[in-house]
């Protein structure tokens, strides 16, 4: 029975989401052999379809089937022309995570000349800047955080993030809280002791011991 492509793209999920910036928490090995069945029967039902490549790659590249996932995207990327930008995206992750990073920047090359949608673009520039850092690119690294600034997104801690990496900084320490007895002005403007005693309450204290001294005298 053919099913409806509205019913597919609905059973993909969020396939066109990218796996550098969609992976989202963990799932158990037998959460992912559940969702590689279900995806091979997607496979088997759309075989000219480039999305099922694409989402079955993205499961095999979570179980570490690194060869199987290769072959998906290579499939995925044949059979649409063009190829989506977010192909390419997901090869280059695997691709950095193999540690094949001359191979990771062709894609993030090719992706980006493809012009991903408004919404990926941020991470897609981030991700380049990344790879560009630890290839030694850091003029190229920088210009494409810079880059990804400039679009909107929640990928903005992750780009301050490398660009502190690239500038060989860590993340700055937490300044610590100082104490509330600490000598600082309190609303009326004038400073507290150490003790927390106001000078002006030190002088009636004062006063007040004075007066019982000579209260003891008479």
């Amino acid at each position: 029975r053919r099913v409806h492509g509205g019913v597919l793209t609905a059973a993909l999920g969020a396939e066109t989401q990218s796996l550098e910036t969609g992976t989202g928490p963990s799932v158990s090995p037998r959460a992912l052999k559940a969702e590689l069945e279900r995806v091979n029967g997607l496979v088997a039902q759309f075989p000219h379809d480039a999305r099922v490549y694409n989402k079955r790659a993205k499961v095999h590249t979570r179980m570490n089937h690194t060869q199987a996932a290769l072959n998906d995207f290579a499939s995925a990327i044949h059979l649409q022309h063009p190829p989506r930008a977010v192909f390419y995206l997901n090869r280059a992750y695997l691709y950095e995570k193999l540690g094949l990073l001359a191979q990771a920047l062709d894609d993030l090359d090719m992706a980006i000349q493809l012009g991903p949608s408004v919404e990926r673009m941020q991470a897609a520039y981030l991700f380049r800047g990344r790879v560009l850092r630890k290839l030694g690119h850091k003029a190229r690294a920088r210009k494409d955080l810079e880059t990804a600034l400039l679009y909107e997104g929640a990928a903005v801690p992750r780009i301050r993030a490398e660009i502190r990496r690239l500038d060989g900084k860590r993340k700055p320490a937490r300044k610590p809280k100082r104490s509330e007895s600490s000598d600082q002005p309190d609303e009326s403007g004038s400073v507290s002791s150490r003790k927390g005693v106001s000078p002006a309450k030190k002088g009636s204290a004062k006063k007040g011991s004075a007066k019982k001294g000579s209260a003891k005298k008479g």
